[in-house]
């Protein structure tokens, strides 16, 4: 099913990390069982006439409200002959998309009483706690076909801690060609209930999918909510408390089980050690806590410690852990925010990611300290930003970027867009912390900064 060319979708997920009961959820709540209504024949050809609509013309009106809706000129004629035989059922919403492109009510071309609207959810939340994979899911969602074909028209917003709305609307109001002129204001809510109100207009006939990612407040998910009586929004947030403000039924991405944990281990780790050591890595996906983000950087450690066996790995784990307990915050201050209580790993997934920093190569170490300083997903940086973060380094940026996606602590989000997880992002901060690197770090990200920004 075609896309809408105004779309603007988020990239494409580069390991699905989630289960398929979650997206089976989404698709229960978003995608309803087809209603049917029967068009009357006489209440459509009437109304028909009264617009002066030629069946050529009809069907031209229905392609630019949805196109995705298949109505021929010769589907058309059929449902105003007069052959009694003819099948006059259309699915629910090709039903509406036609009322719609004549002006009317369903309810006025149909022979029977209709609901206003399928049964869809108007807005969904999805909580997860960092590392559980609400980025991935919305993603896999987005690039999903029968979510395409249910909803041809995708706007998708990346948001984070106190990030402004007024942007994410713009864009999407340059989609539409929405004039913003005269909309300002002294906070970006007054300017992004301007542009907000300015935009539904233009997407009130449209079956849309809204997707926010990483929610922080309600007040961000009102702004967003452009849809229509047609649309859906799906939302994900790390806060308990949002998720419930704006879905009371909303849904949790939970822990990995050990059988599914085990999984993404025999997945990421290709030289059958787990089969070999399965007590040990079920051991493994235990002590983790069936943290996914956490499995995975530990099964790509593995992966690239060919020599080293899994229970090693576990006694590692437990050494790290008692000889070093690892902050939950960071109030450095000579650094910006990085973390704060929806933000932290538990000890053992801290101790993975540690384990893993510790055997990198010098440079390599310090390289990935520095990108503590970068925005953490979903928001994305080019290689270009990052070659400038690292140009005192003198490293082969190419090779050190390789290097770290590999093990799981940098993500590649396209050909040339790159991303790091809050909590690596909060796990460079310590790096940072202990190669006493701070003052040049910062130095040379505001230089990195100041060169993308004239």
């Amino acid at each position: 099913m075609a896309i809408d060319p105004r779309s603007i979708l988020p990239p494409k997920p580069r390991l699905f990390l989630g289960r398929s009961s979650d997206l089976d959820i989404l698709r229960t709540r978003l995608i309803p069982a087809p209603t049917k209504v029967t068009i009357d024949r006489e209440k459509f050809e009437l109304i028909r006439k009264k617009r002066s609509y030629s069946y050529a013309k009809l069907g031209a009106q229905v392609k630019r409200i949805q196109p995705n809706v298949k109505m021929s000129v010769s589907k058309l004629k059929e449902l105003g002959s007069v052959n009694p035989n003819i099948n006059r059922t259309l699915v629910h919403e090709d039903a509406r998309v036609l009322a719609t492109a004549l002006g009317c009510d369903l309810q006025d071309l149909s022979m029977e009483p209709v609901e206003a609207k399928d049964n869809i959810e108007a807005i969904m939340a999805v909580f997860g706690l960092p590392g559980f994979g609400k980025t991935t899911l919305i993603r896999t969602l987005a690039h999903r076909s029968e979510f395409n074909e249910r909803y041809p028209l995708i706007l998708s917003a990346a948001l984070g801690r106190e990030a402004a709305c007024f942007p994410t609307l713009q864009e999407w109001c340059s989609r539409f060609k929405c004039d913003l002129s005269g909309v300002d204001g002294k906070t970006d809510e007054e300017k992004s209930s301007k542009a907000r109100d300015r935009l539904i207009p233009h997407l009130m006939p449209l079956r849309l999918l809204v997707l926010i990612d990483d929610a922080w407040t309600a007040a961000q998910v009102q702004l967003l909510n452009v849809g229509s009586q047609y649309s859906s929004t799906v939302v994900t947030t790390r806060i308990h408390a949002v998720a419930a403000a704006i879905d009371p039924s909303f849904h949790s991405l939970q822990r990995f089980s050990e059988g599914e944990g085990l999984q993404l281990l025999e997945y990421l780790v290709k030289d059958g050690r787990i089969q070999k050591e399965r007590a040990s890595a079920g051991e493994l996906v235990e002590n983790l806590e069936g943290h996914p983000l956490g499995i995975e950087v530990a099964a790509r450690f593995l992966q690239n410690q060919t020599e080293t066996a899994v229970k090693s790995l576990l006694n590692n784990l437990a050494n790290t852990v008692l000889s070093q307990p690892l902050p939950h915050t960071y109030d450095n201050p000579n650094l910006p925010r990085a973390s704060s209580n929806e933000d932290h790993a538990s000890p053992t997934v801290n101790a993975v990611f540690k384990l893993t920093t510790d055997t990198l190569p010098v440079n390599v170490r310090r390289c990935f300290a520095y990108l503590g300083l970068m925005p953490p997903e979903p928001h994305q940086f080019p290689s270009t930003r990052i070659s400038d973060v690292w140009e005192s380094l003198k490293v082969d940026v190419s090779t050190t970027i390789r290097m770290l996606l590999d093990r799981g602590l940098l993500i590649r989000e396209s050909r040339d867009e790159y991303s790091i997880h809050s909590l690596l992002k909060a796990h460079a901060f310590v790096v940072l912390n202990e190669l006493k690197a701070i003052p040049e770090a910062v130095r040379a990200y505001q230089i990195a900064f100041d060169k993308h920004m004239n």
